[in-house]
């Protein structure tokens, strides 16, 4: 279900001709070379829930890889390391 609303929203932004298909090809070339998204699953904490939900989350990650504060990223990083 996920996916289909995905697909849905990006048909919505080609047709308003917000963003082009060379953009959005660009962007995921961006997050898969440069972010390295990974999914993990373990058995216990939660780190979703643990910094605040969704939102909380996007902000954890870009604290962690895009901040240019590296002191905060480095605490970020070793709280989550603590979490197991």
């Amino acid at each position: 279900m996920y996916e289909r609303i995905e697909a849905n929203r990006l048909k919505g932004l080609f047709k308003g001709g917000l963003v082009s298909h060379e953009e959005i090809a660009h962007a995921n070339d961006t997050v898969l070379n440069e972010h390295r998204p990974v999914c993990i699953y373990k058995d216990g904490v939660f780190l979703l829930d643990d910094v605040g939900g969704l939102s909380g989350f996007a902000n954890f990650l870009g604290t962690v890889y895009e901040s240019e504060d590296k002191v905060e990223s480095n605490e970020l990083r070793a709280w989550a390391k603590r979490l197991g």
